[in-house]
């Protein structure tokens, strides 16, 4: 393959810096993707709550260590859910995720 974007293999770049990557354009035997669901089950512990500031905190450190899918939470369950869940995707997609 020509293209500066493919590996030898002739797969897409897999390297999160790369355009491939961030459309999520690409295939690779190479890479794994992350399905994180930290913001919404982790909520499902007996007495356990995250206010909106505590999920952005999480949110952002899971855009730092390039997770690919982030399940923001359960708008449905509560207002206060819901006012997290448009927090937490405003502020990823602000940041160009």
């Amino acid at each position: 393959m020509s293209s500066a974007n493919n590996n030898a293999a002739g797969h897409k770049s897999a390297d999160p810096k790369s355009a491939d990557y961030k459309s999520g354009d690409y295939k690779s035997a190479d890479h794994v993707r992350i399905f994180d669901t930290t913001l919404r089950d982790g909520e499902q512990a007996p007495g356990f709550s995250m206010a909106t500031d505590a999920k952005l905190i999480v949110a952002r450190a899971l855009r730092d260590l390039n997770v690919d899918i982030i399940e923001a939470g359960f708008a449905a369950a509560s207002p206060g859910d819901a006012a997290a869940v448009r927090a937490a995707v405003a502020d990823l997609l602000d940041k160009g995720c």
